[in-house]
């Protein structure tokens, strides 16, 4: 997708209060917090299609954070 690392890694889940926390952990567990601090903007860095593109870990950031 085309948008934030932030809005790709809640994707789904947009019509349910954000969970700070749940997201902080999906950030940490899946290792994404030395790339963000590199990214511009951090996590509102946009990614996809026409923007950045990052590893797998995002994938699994989206997971994470729709399981857990």
């Amino acid at each position: 997708m085309n948008e934030t690392v932030k809005e790709n890694i809640i994707f789904g889940h947009r019509n349910q209060p954000f969970d700070a926390a749940k997201y902080e952990r999906a950030i940490e567990t899946c290792a994404l917090t030395h790339d963000l601090h590199m990214l511009p903007g951090g996590d509102m860095c946009e990614i996809g299609e026409k923007g950045i593109t990052l590893s797998v870990r995002i994938n699994l950031a989206r997971w994470y954070y729709a399981i857990v």
